[in-house]
């Protein structure tokens, strides 16, 4: 299980540019946070079709990631060609055969983010590993819910299960098929990603 004293912040960027331009724009970005005492940044790539272009997955130790936010996401930035949506600071709740810290080749990551209100936070969470357990390859999968010190950010439940590169679309579709319909659940999205960068 991943340490309890750590946050992982999901940050997800809309972009126009082609990958490599993208890229030049991020790595200082992402440098200027490692400065600032990200233990670890993991950059997926969107599959293109829908959704997010990229979506880092930034290890915080806790006390780090509270002195830098002071409890406070800032709000979507950007514009133009890139925006950077926060997807918010989370605490992982279970997982399975998961290393958060590395960027894995050849294999591919199916991600949830919800947004569903308070009271439904715990029974959502549950339902995602529910998925988890469902479509788990022996391959890693992660469970996270909304860090409870930490305000702002899009999303306040997500998923991450990996899996490889022939079934993706399939799962995919089981999952999307999966997420349930409430007035609780304010809004979802699923990406399938391929991390390309790990820093440092």
């Amino acid at each position: 299980m991943f340490e309890h004293r750590k946050i992982v912040q999901f940050v997800c960027f809309e972009t126009s540019l082609p990958r490599q331009a993208f890229l030049s724009r991020w790595e200082p970005f992402a440098a200027s946070f490692l400065a600032r005492g990200i233990e670890r940044v993991v950059l997926g790539e969107g599959d293109g079709a829908v959704g997010f272009g990229f979506v880092s997955r930034n290890i915080w130790p806790e006390a780090r990631f509270h002195s830098v936010f002071a409890g406070n996401l800032p709000g979507d930035a950007g514009g133009g060609p890139v925006t950077a949506v926060q997807a918010g600071g989370f605490r992982v709740v279970a997982s399975s055969g998961m290393d958060l810290l590395t960027a894995r080749n050849g294999v591919v990551k199916n991600l949830v983010l919800v947004r569903c209100q308070e009271e439904a936070l715990s029974t959502t969470v549950s339902m995602l590993g529910n998925l988890a357990t469902q479509h788990d390859q022996g391959l890693g999968w992660a469970t996270y819910s909304a860090d409870p010190a930490t305000r702002g950010g899009r999303f306040n439940a997500a998923l991450e299960v990996y899996g490889d590169v022939e079934s993706a679309a399939r799962v995919h579709g089981v999952i999307a098929a999966s997420l349930p319909r409430s007035s609780l659940i304010e809004e979802s999205r699923l990406q399938t990603l391929r991390e390309v960068i790990a820093l440092p």
